[in-house]
């Protein structure tokens, strides 16, 4: 075996050619193997040592690396046992990293020699040796090839970053949505080349692997458009160089930008009301991150003061907006905008279109055709009512003056639409005009608009039209118009029933729109009317104002006093001023207490208004209150009041019913009524009881009984005497009745109250001694002396019992012994009723007396006088004779008192003048007694 090895280390020397010749005949004749190992990992280099006799064994191995034909490990286990053999390595190439295994094991199949760690440089063709004991030499060609790793992969961005280094993992992005991604995987180094592979979340993706440069190797990954599911995408680029290797690899963790998915206002929808206050909501999901969120309103005005939340998972983004509904706003498109700010262009948005409700926004216009400078009393007018409203208006008003109008065409009023229609205005449509509207958000009122009307002068109200002065005393009379537009210029004049003078203008002064007019009357003709004209560019005043002058006189008293207020100290008093008499006038008030009658206060004042306070409580007091002027004081009017008294401390419950004065006042009217009431009913019932005394004494055989019986059934009916008037500054005697709210009743027995009728009744004092009598009955009035007398019966046509009345003129009486129309009577009026023939008492002469006496004319019988006859019917159950026949000429005419002559059953009566000395006799007859007829007032009858 030595031999052979040495042999053939000789041969390989000297020969090469013949050695690389043999070598090939060797290869041919060897086992050949291969083995693979990685740097710096074990490697296995097999070596086949069986042989085919049983009994034989290994005596010597030698490894060979390359042609080289030294040795570089051997085993040699010549002289030594079985299984016993010398290790021997070349220390320059292998140092300690190589050893031989001969004997299988369960970690080392078969026999080889074991490098570790491997170097780049143990690459190669090694040749194992064997020589046997009995069988021949054997060599197994082991190629061995050392693979070297790639450097660890490098990740590049698109723009050749290096976004994962040697750490091998890394986080890339964020990448926005729809992005395109570019990732290039680099290797450096490598045998053999190294392969690459990209892994995206464990899923293989097939790429393409280029060399680059010499020693680098690259693969490109892209993804066009980056969509949502490659959030957190694991790419992975992994390399390796031999099936069996474990492949290096570097990993990249993708992070990405999303747009909002939605945007969406949850709240805000619907109508809003103008000036009041809303939370809008509006919400984006789906952005990443969190979306920021503006407001816009009419996609260019920026709302601010948002409040902004996110949810956990910052999925979700919402903003609350407060905001102030505004009427402005109502139409305009409010937006929700929501955006990532990564991400350009990636806004989304929600909007809606505010309806903002709000109350009438009113803007009053003149017509536009319309001059308002030049407008004139019996011009057209017409105002336009501009109106912005949400929803629409459910009415429009007008006003003037703060008054409402009213559609009125036959007035001019035109109500149209929007629209207000004068016609033919005068000056009293001048002033402010608006108009307004409602709808359910409220009321809506334009501004005031001036309507200047111009006119012609005229009287301005509630002047002073009455002076009263004395004579040579001047006065001064204010004339105040109104008129539009000025300058005005005045002219006066006077005017009384004789004539009309005007006023120098030396006594008038003139400024403005008033004059004042100094005059002074020199005689009593000179009282009367003073008359003011004005003139204006517009014309002359139609009506001249108007100024009594009288003479001066006292005031009248003041009236409608009344408690305006009344407390435990403090009494005001209001009342109504009178006529001031043509002169200024003041108010007075004298307060007594009405318990001692001292005077308590004096108070004066030019306003019929009276303050009293520092009283002490639970007084009574008499108010007195009159007028004075330069000319005197006015009569007085009385008021009698009460201070509060002061509460007082009260244990127990308050009384129901606190005695005052008032309260007793009132009960002590009262009592009085209830006992007047008594008396009068009394009274009738007594006469009702009474027999007449007339026709007891005249029922038997119907002769005349004595004079007074006579007069007693004669004055049952007592007409009245002819009275004369009374003056009093204008005001009737029949006004002055009719105001009087006493009335005596019916059926009242008044005769009591004069004498003159008892003296009648009773056959008493003669006429003389009554005309004597007279002033004792009223100095007011007159008795005259003569009366036509005229027959009364019974109406043929109407209902039995009733009468009938006419009214006839007074006659004259003739020269032998008739009425004579003398300058000392009023031929006024006079009663006749139904009369049936002409007929005069010419007995009575001129001597009749105050009184009508009824008499009784029977048959064909003749009375005396004479009366005249004339037909007429007016049918009346209580018939009213209006004595009204005067003593001279008087100037006011009292209707108030009246004869009643209740139905008669006898044929004819009359009404004649009387006296006690001459009664007709058929005054007695049977149908006469029952007549009895007292003086009522009549204040409600017309004249008769």
């Amino acid at each position: 075996m030595e031999r052979k090895i040495i042999k053939a280390m000789k041969w390989s020397k000297e020969e090469p050619a013949k050695v690389k010749r043999g070598q090939e005949d060797e290869d041919k004749e060897s086992v050949h193997m291969s083995a693979v190992a990685v740097v710096n990992e074990r490697a296995r280099l097999p070596c086949d040592v069986t042989s085919k006799h049983v009994d034989d064994r290994v005596v010597l191995i030698l490894w060979y690396r390359g042609s080289t034909g030294t040795p570089i490990y051997s085993w040699d286990s010549r002289g030594k046992n079985e299984g016993e053999g010398k290790h021997w390595v070349d220390k320059e190439l292998l140092q300690q990293r190589a050893y031989f295994h001969l004997l299988p094991s369960p970690h080392n199949p078969g026999a080889h020699m074991e490098i570790y760690p491997v170097e780049d440089r143990d690459e190669g063709r090694y040749r194992c040796r064997v020589d046997y004991l009995l069988s021949p030499t054997k060599n197994t060609i082991v190629n061995f090839t050392v693979i070297t790793p790639p450097d660890p992969p490098q990740i590049f961005n698109e723009t050749q970053y290096r976004v994962v280094g040697q750490s091998g993992a890394a986080i890339i992005g964020p990448y926005n949505e729809g992005d395109q991604l570019d990732l290039t995987c680099k290797v450096s180094g490598g045998r053999p080349t190294p392969r690459i592979v990209w892994v995206v979340n464990e899923e293989v993706w097939q790429t393409e692997t280029v060399e680059e440069q010499l020693g680098v190797v690259s693969s490109r990954l892209t993804i066009p458009e980056l969509s949502r599911r490659h959030l957190h995408a694991v790419f992975q680029c992994r390399t390796f160089n031999y099936n069996g290797s474990a492949p290096f690899s570097a990993s990249a963790t993708l992070d990405m930008n999303f747009r909002p998915v939605n945007v969406s206002i949850v709240s805000g929808h619907g109508n809003l009301s103008a000036g009041s206050e809303y939370e809008l909501v509006c919400q984006a999901w789906g952005s990443r991150p969190s979306a920021i969120i503006t407001w816009w309103k009419g996609g260019t005005t920026a709302l601010k003061g948002a409040v902004i939340t996110t949810s956990p998972d910052s999925s979700m983004t919402t903003s609350i907006l407060k905001y102030r509904a505004e009427m402005s706003d109502s139409g305009k498109y409010l937006t929700c905008r929501a955006h990532n700010k990564d991400i350009p262009q990636s806004g989304r948005e929600d909007g809606l279109r505010l309806n903002i409700l709000y109350q009438p926004v009113v803007t009053l216009q003149m017509g536009s055709s319309l001059d308002p400078e030049n407008i004139k009393e019996g011009d057209d007018v017409y105002f336009e009512c501009h109106i912005n409203a949400n929803p629409v208006v459910t009415r429009v008003t007008w006003h003037h003056n703060g008054v409402p109008m009213q559609y009125q065409a036959t007035r001019g009023v035109i109500v149209q639409n929007q629209t207000l229609v004068l016609q033919g205005i005068s000056r009293d449509a001048a002033g402010l005009y608006t108009c307004g509207a409602r709808n359910t958000e409220g009321h809506g009122e334009s501004q005031p608009v001036h309507l200047s009307v111009k006119y012609k002068p005229y009287c301005r109200r509630h002047s002073k039209t009455i002076y009263g002065t004395a004579l040579h005393e001047p006065a001064s009379v204010t004339c105040e118009v109104e008129a539009s537009p000025g300058p005005v210029t005045f002219r006066w004049t006077f005017n009384n029933t004789s004539e009309h003078l005007p006023i120098p203008a030396s006594a008038v002064t003139s400024q403005g729109q008033t004059s004042v007019a100094s005059y002074a009357p020199k005689s009593h003709l000179d009282y009367g009317t003073l008359l003011c004209w004005a003139f204006n560019s517009i014309g002359e005043q139609s009506v001249p104002c108007a100024f009594a002058i009288i003479p001066a006189g006292p005031p009248d008293p003041p009236r409608n006093c009344s408690i305006a207020n009344q407390t435990t100290d403090t009494i005001e008093v209001e009342c109504s001023a009178g006529f001031d008499g043509g002169l200024p006038q003041i108010f007075h008030m004298e307060v007594y207490d009405t318990a001692t009658g001292a005077l308590h206060r004096n108070i004066s004042s030019r306003e019929p208004l009276f303050l009293l306070t520092a009283l002490r409580p639970g007084l009574a007091f008499l108010m007195i209150t009159y007028a004075a002027n330069a000319k005197g004081r006015s009569d007085v009017a009385k008021l009698e009041t009460f201070t509060l008294k002061v509460a007082e401390k009260r244990t127990g419950p308050p009384a129901l019913l606190e005695f005052t004065p008032v309260l007793g006042i009132v009960l002590g009217v009262v009592l009085v009524i209830f006992l007047l009431v008594l008396v009068i009913i009394l009274v009738f019932k007594f006469r009702k009881l009474q027999p007449n005394p007339a026709q007891a004494g005249l029922g038997g055989g119907g002769a005349v009984g004595a004079v007074g019986d006579e007069f007693k059934g004669d004055m049952e009916n007592k007409p009245l005497d002819v009275l004369g008037s009374r003056v009093n500054e204008g005001t009737s005697g029949g006004e002055m009745e009719d105001n009087d709210p006493d009335l005596i009743p019916h059926k009242a027995d008044v005769t009591s109250s004069y004498s003159h009728y008892d003296a009648v009744e009773r056959g008493g004092p003669s006429h003389s001694q009554l005309q004597q009598q007279q002033p004792q009955f009223s100095a007011a009035f007159h008795a005259g002396s003569g009366l036509c007398q005229s027959s009364l019966q019974r109406n043929s046509t109407g209902p039995e019992g009733e009468m009938d009345y006419v009214e006839r003129p007074l006659p004259d009486r003739s020269p032998g012994g008739g009425f004579t129309g003398g300058a000392d009577y009023d031929h006024r009026r006079s009663l006749s009723v139904n009369p049936t023939g002409p007929s005069h008492d010419d007995s009575l002469g001129t001597t009749g007396g105050m009184y009508a006496t009824l008499g009784h004319h029977s048959g064909g019988g003749s009375m005396t006088g004479t009366a005249a006859s004339f037909p007429h019917h007016a049918s009346n159950p209580n018939l009213y004779a209006q004595l009204d026949y005067r003593h001279g000429v008087t100037s006011t005419l009292n209707p108030s008192l009246y004869a009643t002559l209740p139905q008669r059953r006898d044929n004819t009566v009359f009404v004649s003048s009387m006296s006690v000395s001459s009664m007709s006799t058929n005054a007695s007859q049977p149908g006469f007694r029952n007549l009895v007829t007292p003086l009522i007032r009549r204040p409600s009858e017309s004249v008769v």
